[in-house]
């Protein structure tokens, strides 16, 4: 093929990347060709059919990744961390995301070497982020695809509005995206508090959040605890032990009369049923109240609204009770 023709055919397929990532496998190729500064004539010359052209841009994008990778495993000796960083905003740049989608359906669609290219740069793109594992850059709990994946889906197509309200929002997703894939506690240099990515907004937005800047889910690390919503807790749990106490031997003196109560006026065995289910119930609140609470505080999440429940559920149960006790012996 001469020159002039491959540079044409390239020009064609770097096109119809463009546009399929834009406008989805659908795209009219007139389109791809007025992309390219072309006749339609000369398109179908090169790609006689949409398919042919698609998995042409496949072979190409495929080949692309694979390089890209190869050029990180060789860069990650010197510069493991630039090399991470670069290899992500080219992959990024290529819109993995919304291209994938739009060259084919299924990936049992492609031709033979198109299958073997992608299981080729699958096998380079993992050995790059292996390496990146070894060298403590990337969490080593994390499969090379779901990494992939993860950039394709950050890069896939989004609503409209979300462009025109929030600006650079793929690249903020992809930084902190590559922020959790840090291994636990580590903490990587700091260059700069430039922010690299937009450096337009950096006066309006400040640096990037830094992964250490706040603790990773899995890192061991928990909030301090809150000390006035423990101290609150803490107080409400024991004025509900408190009052389950003294209705507990309120009530027990209570009955030790109901020999005096008037037959005709006092029912012995009702008082003894509000009594002794009002104080179960009491008991009962004040146990379990007590276990939520407690685990509330362990998790660092707010307690005293349970503690508090507690008193007031508790103090209920006791004053019902008594209105139990007062109604059987008329007193």
């Amino acid at each position: 093929m001469r020159a002039d023709a491959l540079e044409r055919r390239n020009t064609l397929i770097k096109a119809a990347r463009a546009v399929f990532a834009d406008r989805g496998h659908d795209a009219p190729l007139d389109a791809i060709a007025a992309q390219a500064g072309v006749g339609i004539a000369t398109l179908y010359r090169n790609f006689p059919s949409r398919d042919e052209l698609a998995h042409a841009v496949a072979r190409t994008t495929l080949a692309e990744v694979r390089a890209l990778a190869v050029r990180g495993l060789d860069e990650c000796r010197d510069d493991p961390e630039g090399a991470w960083r670069r290899f992500v905003d080219a992959v990024v740049e290529l819109r993995m995301g919304a291209l994938v989608p739009a060259l084919v359906n299924s990936l049992d669609e492609l031709p033979a070497d198109v299958r073997e290219s992608r299981e080729l740069t699958k096998s380079t793109v993992t050995d790059f982020i292996r390496g990146l594992q070894d060298v403590g850059l990337v969490r080593e709990d994390v499969v090379p695809l779901e990494i992939i994946m993860g950039i394709a889906m950050l890069t896939r197509p989004h609503v409209l509005m979300f462009d025109d309200t929030t600006a650079n929002l793929v690249p903020r997703l992809i930084t902190v995206f590559l922020a959790g894939l840090r291994p636990t506690g580590l903490r990587c240099r700091r260059r700069s508090t430039r922010n690299p990515l937009y450096p337009d907004e950096h006066a309006a937005r400040g640096p990037l959040p830094q992964p250490w800047d706040h603790p990773h889910p899995d890192d061991g690390r928990r909030p301090p605890l809150n000390g006035w919503d423990v101290a609150v807790s803490a107080a409400a749990l024991v004025l509900a032990v408190a009052v389950a106490s003294i209705s507990a031997v309120a009530g027990l003196f209570w009955l030790l009369f109901l020999d005096y109560c008037p037959p005709e006026t006092c029912s012995a065995e009702n008082a003894w049923i509000s009594v002794c289910v009002a104080l179960a119930v009491a008991a009962l609140v004040t146990a379990v109240g007590g276990v939520v609470t407690i685990a509330r505080i362990s998790r660092r999440t707010l307690a005293w609204p349970v503690a508090c429940g507690t008193v007031v559920l508790c103090a209920g149960a006791c004053a019902i009770g008594f209105a139990g006790y007062v109604s059987a012996t008329g007193i």
